[in-house]
């Protein structure tokens, strides 16, 4: 059986009446995940954490997260967060161990050297909603291109969303 994948460019926070969640998931048959959102987000920075292995060296902490525009084009401008967000609708993953992967052009912080072109995290599958983003804190973050997020248990891909992030003229 073939999956067909979701293709999105998002920028998002919070739920929309949108397109069906079937039409955001991709395929007919149920991966177990229910995309219901993608596109650029407002939220409230309460801080950051240290991320070692990302390529800025730490991640965002927010709260009040809420999508502001439902799009998969984005426009890269400072401080600008897209991503999206979805729910646990099979039982059987919550307490499974997921990965998100994120996918995007080379990038190079000027502090350290570092290039990379992937961020991946895993954690534990709880049930609620959840919220994937990724935020311009560095203008060297701005790559323009297509940005994809996987999030895979065991493998299988339960989501796929993509972005075309857009880097405008000075």
């Amino acid at each position: 059986m073939i999956a067909r994948l979701l293709m999105l460019l998002m920028l998002v926070a919070a739920p929309l009446a949108g397109p069906p969640a079937a039409a955001l998931a991709g395929d007919k048959e149920s991966t177990g995940v229910e995309v219901f959102e993608s596109g650029i987000y407002r939220l409230r920075i309460t801080g950051y954490t240290k991320a070692p292995k990302d390529i800025a060296g730490e991640r965002f902490l927010a709260d009040n997260v809420e999508l502001f525009r439902d799009t998969r084009q984005i426009l890269a401008q400072p401080k600008l967060t897209f991503g999206f967000g979805y729910r646990i609708t099979d039982p059987a993953l919550v307490g499974k161990r997921l990965t998100l992967e994120l996918t995007f052009p080379e990038m190079t912080n000027p502090a350290t050297g570092k290039k990379a072109t992937s961020l991946t995290d895993s954690f534990i599958a709880l049930p609620g909603i959840r919220r994937e983003l990724f935020r311009f804190d560095h203008t060297w973050e701005m790559a323009e291109g297509i940005w994809t997020y996987r999030l895979l248990a065991d493998g299988r891909v339960l989501a796929t969303v993509s972005f075309k992030v857009f880097v405008g003229l000075n």
